[in-house]
């Protein structure tokens, strides 16, 4: 998974609005965690809005009415960096099934 948002990427905090602040964002058998990245800002979900780790099940500016990238280009940065992640990373993988059929054919 490759997330293009900083502030989601580096995410440790009690939700959107402080995702830096360490705070309790996980509840596990009755004891309260503070967890970073996917399963920290997913966990804040969890405890401000009740829907057990999904963003689907919430209402916050909720419905969507179009991808976020369709803005108009406001979020052009954001698809160049998927882009650009997803055609290293088919560089990479021509590169290693290249040299396994190099190895393969020794």
């Amino acid at each position: 998974m490759v997330e293009s948002d900083i502030t989601l990427g580096h995410f440790n905090g009690s939700g959107i609005h402080a995702p830096r602040d360490h705070g309790k964002n996980v509840l596990l058998n009755a004891v309260y965690y503070s967890m970073g990245g996917c399963q920290g800002c997913h966990g804040a979900t969890q405890l401000t809005q009740g829907t057990d780790f999904s963003f689907l099940l919430d209402a916050v500016g909720k419905p969507v009415y179009e991808p976020e990238n369709a803005n108009n280009g406001v979020n052009v940065t954001k698809l160049r960096r998927y882009i650009s992640t997803f055609r290293t990373a088919n560089r990479r993988i021509a590169r290693i099934k290249l040299a396994a059929a190099k190895s393969k054919a020794k």
